[in-house]
């Protein structure tokens, strides 16, 4: 019960920021699925995935949890994804209208 509430209460946090981006990991993905279409300013939904430092092999990113995302026009994928974009040598330097959230 107190993880359905504690995810209601990110729902609410999320609709009111607008968030557009979720970072989540793989075993609080079912939870997010339940909800996904209710939190109209999500478009990307990062996954943390496998990597080999970490020997987590199961934590791959599912192929229904992507369509279930894309009919829901977002777009899900797994961090060593995103971390292989970030090596293609392109930098994209934030601008003044950008917005970032550092949680420590």
């Amino acid at each position: 019960m107190c993880a359905y509430g504690c995810f209601l209460s990110c729902q609410y946090i999320i609709n009111n920021a607008e968030t557009s981006v979720i970072c989540v990991s793989k075993q609080n993905m079912p939870a997010l699925m339940k909800s996904v279409t209710k939190m109209p300013s999500v478009k990307h939904i990062i996954q943390w995935d496998v990597h080999a430092k970490m020997n987590n092999v199961e934590d791959v990113v599912s192929e229904q949890d992507k369509a279930t995302c894309a009919a829901a026009g977002i777009t899900l994928i797994g961090f060593s994804e995103v971390s292989a974009l970030g090596k293609d040598g392109q930098p994209n330097p934030a601008g003044p209208e950008d917005i970032a959230y550092i949680m420590v």
